[in-house]
């Protein structure tokens, strides 16, 4: 007759610096300060027989799922290859307050993006500092394919202020003239409006 012994679940966590999503350590207790994530054993087996080190591994924040990960440094900073999140068109109404409004405000002569809704306190409360730059297209009406313009901007000037402002540069920008705005779906909820 075989005897097995099941050891109760040990707690592991891994504490990560929140700049750059290296870890730092990977203790079995529940850290009192720092940025840190509950992870499950088997993810940092690697780590903990010491066949792996520290830097094979970072953390994440994944924008729309609004958590951090814990990630091999050889995953792909992309959260979904879907054709319709790669080339999303941003709808010009929303039920709930969207994570990301892109505002073409004619009167003003300028373009307004805010962060609200569950992003902005998220981002607050787990203290995720981005470096990556925000892209949206502004092409014709409903035509992905004629791009009149692109607007650009790094997510840490966003997160840092109540919102973004972009000059316009562009007759269509003046003239309000209909058009569309794209971009790469990393969020749940944008919304893009007109003020004349």
């Amino acid at each position: 007759m075989k005897l097995s012994i099941e050891l109760p679940k040990q707690e592991r966590y891994v504490v990560f610096d929140p700049t750059n999503g290296d870890i730092i350590s990977v203790p079995n207790y529940k850290p009192k300060d720092g940025s840190y994530i509950p992870v499950e054993e088997h993810e940092i087996k690697g780590i903990i027989s010491g066949q792996e080190p520290l830097s094979y591994y970072y953390v994440h924040y994944i924008k729309r799922a609004k958590q951090y990960e814990l990630r091999q440094r050889s995953n792909t900073s992309i959260d979904s290859y879907l054709v319709d999140d790669l080339i999303y068109q941003l709808p010009s109404t929303s039920a709930e307050v969207p994570d990301i409004h892109v505002l073409q405000n004619v009167k003003d002569t300028c373009w307004k993006i805010t962060i609200g809704g569950d992003l902005k306190a998220n981002i607050l409360a787990q203290k995720v500092n981005f470096k990556n730059t925000i892209t949206f297209s502004i092409t014709e009406k409903d035509d992905p394919n004629i791009l009149l313009k692109t607007l650009s901007f790094s997510f840490a000037d966003l997160s840092d202020v109540k919102y973004v402002v972009l000059p316009f540069d562009s007759d269509f920008e003046f003239s309000a003239k209909p058009v569309s705005v794209y971009t790469i779906k990393n969020f749940d909820r944008y919304m893009y409006e007109v003020i004349k």
